[in-house]
């Protein structure tokens, strides 16, 4: 992630990512503040699961880029 906060390191964000069920759904929910708040320079161009990134404005922080 190149998110900067104030008073924050750069890259980290110290929220719930909000995932559907972390240990057997790694899927963001809708409302997930990863979405769209990472960068996409030196990603891979899919996701876990084939999903193209970005598919939004940005890319998603983690495994998984949320498709709507």
């Amino acid at each position: 992630c190149e998110r900067e906060f104030a008073g924050r390191e750069r890259g980290n964000l110290s929220l719930d990512p909000q995932l559907v069920n972390p240990r057997r759904d790694p899927h963001l929910r809708a409302t997930s503040p990863a979405i769209d708040a990472g960068t996409c320079a030196g990603v891979p161009a899919s996701d876990f699961e084939g999903d193209p990134r970005p598919t939004g404005a940005a890319c998603d922080i983690g495994a998984d880029e949320h498709v709507p």
